[in-house]
């Protein structure tokens, strides 16, 4: 009889293990949320892995609903990073290392955000290239320390298709599909 404790342990922690983390992934995914998410590692003499990303990269989302973009918990303070979410034209996506590291649309946008390009506040946090909200490419919005979470109503009309990339880390692109 002592032994059969054991399966049920076992079992038993599976189950709370994977309630756990089911529920954790619920409460990361909060609707019309995009994250800048920040993770490293590292093989000493051999690779430094930085992975920026959005989570989640696509995200459906109604017309006139109000996106909430934050900065993801880094695994130490110091790995904060600003992140923009920025509306590109699919054209301009970077899809090569070339484009990547000298992205031409990039350079329009962070001056957008910095005007006084003195690398100082006060920064522009919401850029609105014409009617208020994500609407059309040049639209955008910057994250960091301080703000580490922006708000904006998605104004772009139902079946649009609006693809965004992080203007400072250019690897970093999604998709909001406004319904």
């Amino acid at each position: 009889m002592r032994r059969l404790w054991k399966p049920s342990v076992v079992i038993a922690t599976t189950i709370l293990v994977m309630a756990m983390a089911a529920a954790g992934s619920v409460q990361a995914s909060s609707p019309n949320t995009v994250t800048a998410v920040n993770q490293f590692s590292v093989d000493i003499n051999k690779s430094l892995n930085v992975q920026f990303r959005f989570a989640p990269g696509t995200l459906h989302i109604e017309h006139g609903a109000t996106l909430t973009f934050r900065e993801g918990t880094p695994p130490f303070p110091e790995a904060l990073e600003p992140h923009t979410l920025s509306i590109v034209d699919r054209a301009d996506l970077p899809r090569t290392l070339r484009q990547i590291f000298f992205c031409p649309v990039c350079q329009p946008i962070l001056a957008a955000h910095d005007p006084g390009n003195d690398q100082q506040p006060p920064f522009n946090f919401v850029v609105n290239k014409g009617p208020a909200g994500l609407n059309q490419p040049g639209d955008s919005l910057l994250v960091d320390a301080d703000h580490p979470v922006i708000r904006a109503r998605v104004t772009a009309s139902a079946g649009t298709t609006l693809r965004f990339i992080c203007a400072i880390h250019p690897w970093m692109q999604g998709r909001l599909i406004v319904e």
